[in-house]
Parts: structure tokens; C-alpha cells; sequence
């Protein structure tokens, strides 16, 4: 591995006068480690990184984050955002949206279906989605299998027909 030599007390100063690593980086061709061993190597704490946005900003090289914040404020606001949730909803690692109730914690396809039919659904009754993305629970989407052999049945085929909702 060839070694770099490095004038850290340099890079030292231009830190200290308020240059970023990455622009540190960037200008010496090497990694943030580098620089930042040369920091350690002189002395100098680094910055933690609210401090360094503040820093940014304050010395005017955020501007053009100004407009695009602005401009993407109204666009990702509450429902208009892809992560939004309404209170009392959750994401799970398998995928498929869950909601508080009364008796707990319950999948939202679920749910949707059970006050369609105005029942609770048995443990054995499937709801399927139809496109296979787990947190699409559209009406249209959603197919109900009375048994879950029946939906053990439909995965098990080679040419699977193709489900219109039945909700």
C-alpha cells in the first residue's frame, strides 16, 4: 500500500477555519479517515455534524438547500410523504401494516376486510393481496380465501389464474 504524505498541520488549520473533511477529502484525494487521523494526529477535536450543517449554513454554502427545502416542504407534508403513517399504525419487518384496536394489534388487510363483512374473521380465513405488495390494502387489491388450504392451494400452482378481487 503506498503511503501518502499529508501536511497535517495544513489540514489542521483548514479544518479549523471551517473547512469540511469531505471537502478536505475531496481536495487531497484521500478517504475521511485519512483526514481525520491526520486531525487526530494534531490535536484537533472534530466537529459532530449538527455543528458542521450549522457551520455550512451560517457561511452561506447551504443556500441552494434553502430553495429545496422550501420547495419540497408542501410536497412531503404529513399524507403526501411515502413514510407517513396516521397515529396508531405500524410497519412490521414482514411487510404488511398494523393497527391498533380495542383488542390490540391487528394486520390493516385484515381489518379492512372484517368491516366489510361486518365479522371478525377467523384465524383460518386469508386475505390475499392480489399484487403481492403486503402494504397495498386497497379494497381491489385484497382477495378473501375462505380456508387456508384453499391459499396454500392457489401458491401451490404452477399457472396461478389471475385473482379479480371477490371484496
Amino acid at each position: 500500500m503506498k503511503k501518502i504524505e499529508l501536511d497535517v498541520k495544513k489540514i489542521a488549520e483548514e479544518y479549523q477555519g471551517g473547512e469540511s473533511s469531505l471537502t478536505l477529502q475531496n481536495k487531497y484525494r484521500v478517504s475521511y479517515k485519512t483526514i481525520y487521523r491526520a486531525l487526530d494526529e494534531a490535536g484537533v477535536d472534530r466537529r459532530d455534524v449538527s455543528n458542521m450543517t450549522k457551520n455550512a449554513y451560517s457561511s452561506g454554502r447551504m443556500l441552494h438547500m434553502k430553495k429545496v427545502w422550501k420547495d419540497s416542504g408542501e410536497r412531503w407534508r404529513s399524507t403526501k410523504n411515502p413514510r407517513w403513517k396516521p397515529v396508531g399504525t405500524k410497519r412490521k419487518s414482514h411487510g404488511y401494516v398494523i393497527v391498533k384496536t380495542k383488542n390490540g394489534w391487528v394486520q390493516e388487510h385484515r381489518l379492512i376486510v372484517e368491516r366489510i363483512f361486518k365479522r371478525e374473521l377467523l384465524r383460518d380465513e386469508i386475505v390475499h393481496h392480489i399484487n403481492g405488495i403486503k402494504d397495498d390494502n386497497r379494497k381491489s387489491n385484497l382477495y378473501y380465501f375462505g380456508r387456508e388450504s384453499m391459499h396454500r392451494s392457489y401458491h401451490g400452482k404452477k399457472n396461478k389464474p389471475i385473482l379479480k378481487s371477490n371484496i
